[in-house]
């Protein structure tokens, strides 16, 4: 094992994300964020902050690109989410139009879902942002929400988009399930998770895998037509 690029030695990379121009983004706890490209490496350097401050740009906590190929990221801080431009290293936030946004302090995950929307999940709580309508829903305040979003304050670790869409939200309380057609359902302590869900990923054979505090579970899906 080797390791390629100095510069990121003694640094806390904590998260890596591949783009649709295989571009490897590392982000860093406290150091900025980097991109990988051709073998070279780019630094993209922000202002170093405590945990006094609202937001923190040199900590990178999730990234991940949307259908029309706009790259998003998550920094620490109230409101931290934002479209990012590569050529400038501009992280345009949603709170600065949203206000309501700055509600969500730490964002760690990060989905796009079938309809390009991006599904934000915090510590917190959880919005989607439609760039195609340049609007944001709450799920937990609107009336009609669907239950698995009612429970408020809960904090989402991770959310996986499978390859029919649906979707797989990591909890503290469980796993939320939110299908391609619009179903909902909710796997918790009755279904033996005993402890906080930490990450969930769909293998080859569409089989979903989570861990938590204390174990790894695999679930077979049953996978309809409708």
């Amino acid at each position: 094992m080797d390791i390629l690029y100095k510069e990121f030695n003694q640094k806390n990379c904590r998260v890596l994300y591949e783009d649709s121009k295989k571009r490897i983004w590392v982000g860093t706890y406290h150091d900025g964020l980097y991109c990988i490209e051709g073998g070279k490496v780019r630094a993209y350097a922000y202002p170093d902050t405590d945990y006094q401050n609202e937001l923190d740009f040199s900590n990178i906590r999730a990234i991940i690109e949307d259908s029309s190929g706009r790259l998003w990221i998550s920094i620490y801080g109230y409101g931290g989410v934002g479209q990012f431009n590569p050529e400038t290293g501009e992280i345009s936030l949603l709170s600065e139009r949203f206000p309501e946004l700055k509600r969500y302090k730490v964002v760690n995950a990060l989905a796009v879902d079938k309809q390009s929307k991006l599904v934000v999940g915090s510590d917190n709580g959880l919005y989607i942002y439609d760039p195609a309508k340049d609007n944001v829903w709450i799920p937990e305040q609107d009336g009609q929400s669907n239950s698995i979003f009612n429970r408020g304050s809960i904090k989402y670790n991770q959310i996986l988009k499978d390859h029919e869409g649906t979707l797989w939200f990591a909890t503290q309380y469980g796993l939320n399930i939110l299908t391609h057609n619009g179903r909902s359902y909710t796997l918790g302590k009755e279904e033996g998770f005993s402890s906080v869900i930490l990450n969930v990923i769909e293998d080859q054979n569409h089989n979903i895998w989570i861990s938590t505090l204390t174990s790894i579970y695999r679930i077979k899906v049953e996978r309809g037509t409708g």
